[in-house]
């Protein structure tokens, strides 16, 4: 329950940064830049990177639970999950009822012949998200996950030439 609290919050958290960041690009008129979108993935990153440790830290505080890749990866995906979310639906009434015409100034460049609406570019957008998310947890993970290089973890290692 404690890992769900974490990622609701820090969820709740990314997705209200997101937001606010893409407002504030809208106001220098700089949202029409994709490149510029990556600076979401570094928001994304520093949240799913801050729920995953006071996670961790939190469980390992309890003496007699151990801090496992699963519950880490399951943290950071549900953290990046919820802010997809949150991000998405913001995004879809942003262009469907804010600037109904976005739409169609992004795909200036990129005209590919049909017509691209707003459930079909929602749609991308939350599959970028979710695609970060676990990118983002994975890579993470690689840094928070407890070593094996202990006494214990060396016994499970593939080639060990420890004496006994």
């Amino acid at each position: 329950m404690k890992n769900q609290a974490v990622s609701v919050k820090y969820g709740v958290g990314i997705g209200i940064l997101l937001i606010a960041y893409f407002f504030i690009l809208s106001i220098f008129d700089l949202h029409m830049k994709p490149f510029l979108s990556m600076v979401n993935m570094i928001f994304m990153g520093i949240g799913i990177y801050s729920a995953i440790r006071i996670y961790k830290t939190d469980h390992k505080k309890d003496n007699l639970k151990t801090f496992t890749y699963q519950q880490g990866f399951r943290v950071g995906v549900v953290t990046g999950f919820i802010a997809t979310i949150i991000f998405s639906i913001f995004f879809a009434i942003y262009v469907s009822n804010i600037e109904p015409d976005f739409i169609a100034k992004m795909m200036v460049n990129w005209d590919a012949g049909y017509d691209i609406g707003v459930g079909t570019i929602s749609f991308i957008v939350f599959l970028m998200g979710l695609a970060s998310t676990v990118v983002l947890s994975l890579a993470l993970m690689q840094i928070m996950k407890d070593s094996w290089n202990t006494s214990t973890g060396k016994k499970y290692t593939v080639g060990d030439t420890e004496k006994k």
